[in-house]
């Protein structure tokens, strides 16, 4: 009797979660051709040379009032828009961030612990997503901020409505501190109702969370909500493509690097060389100098430099947002 009801339960609340995907205004979810999230295989996603760095203004945020918000179902940050970043120009307002344990997307067939996306909305309403995945290890600075609101969310789980929380003083620097090559692709929101051609950009590098932190994530959520990860979507022949900062950040096919860095660090090492060298030893004409018994220098074969090879070519799949 027990088993039977556990398994109506279980039926019940799948049957619920399809539905919301399946019916009504979420119809898209289930029929649109370009849904997320998708699992990126990263050996065949080819190196876009057009694309460029994420442009991430988030100066004027790096401290600013946040809310962290939870009916139960999601968990996120809302913030109030001011800054973003520009994609080919056109400027997209930071809206909210988003929580998902574990994460949505995956590399390579792996699902990560969890992943915070960040939301963007430019004026006409078009959206570009920034996606950071995080994998299990030392606790993350940036959920350690979130924690005194988490706990307090966590004492009245499964609200029956809306919980908003103030974040006094919410530091937004570390995304200017997390690498800059990432996956993008054309996609879509992964909650009804899934409307499609957002712009997806999946950083390449995981940073670390704790598992106490994952549970801090979902210990506000309902139970049949503390996964909530929409599964991978299809990608009915659409293309990942990569942006490889350090390969072709020029855009190119050169290595990218920074002209003042790279004159400061010559500036020192020609310094470092000065202040090593020896006094020359004058010697006089009527006496010879001894060779050095193991001067090995003018015997070593000269090597030509080795050629590196920049001059990968995707083919004809250049990115068009």
């Amino acid at each position: 009797m027990a088993f039977n009801s556990i398994l109506v339960f279980f039926i019940g609340a799948s049957l619920l979660v399809i539905g919301a995907f399946a019916s009504g205004p979420a119809s898209v979810c289930s029929a649109g051709k370009s849904q997320s999230p998708v699992d990126i295989n990263t050996y065949l996603s080819p190196i876009n040379k057009t694309l460029e760095p994420l442009d991430r203004q988030y100066s004027s945020l790096d401290v600013q009032k946040a809310t962290l918000v939870c009916d139960g179902k999601h968990l996120e940050i809302s913030l109030n828009g001011n800054g973003g970043l520009k994609i080919y120009g056109k400027p997209y307002n930071l809206r909210q961030l988003l929580f998902h344990t574990p994460s949505e997307h995956r590399l390579n067939s792996v699902p990560y612990a969890a992943e915070v996306q960040q939301v963007h909305e430019a004026p006409d309403g078009s959206r570009a997503v920034v996606a950071i995945l995080f994998k299990y290890g030392p606790p993350s600075p940036f959920i350690d901020m979130l924690m005194p609101q988490l706990e307090q969310l966590a004492k009245k789980p499964c609200p029956g409505n809306e919980q908003r929380i103030d974040i006094p003083k919410f530091d937004l620097s570390f995304l200017r501190k997390w690498p800059r090559d990432y996956y993008r692709y054309l996609g879509s929101n992964t909650s009804p109702p899934c409307t499609e051609n957002v712009i997806w950009n999946v950083l390449s590098e995981a940073k670390t969370i704790s598992a106490a932190q994952v549970t801090a994530l979902s210990a506000p959520l309902c139970q049949e909500n503390k996964n909530n990860a929409r599964p991978v979507q299809p990608l009915n022949g659409r293309k990942v493509q990569v942006y490889d900062e350090y390969k072709y950040g020029t855009g190119d096919g050169r290595w990218r690097y920074d002209t003042e860095i790279m004159t400061t660090i010559l500036e020192l090492a020609e310094k470092s060389y000065e202040d090593e060298r020896e006094p020359t030893i004058e010697i006089s004409s009527d006496s010879e100098a001894e060779p050095e018994a193991n001067d090995e220098v003018n015997s070593m074969p000269q090597q030509d430099d080795e050629k590196m090879a920049y001059d990968y070519d995707p083919g004809d799949q250049d990115f068009t947002p």
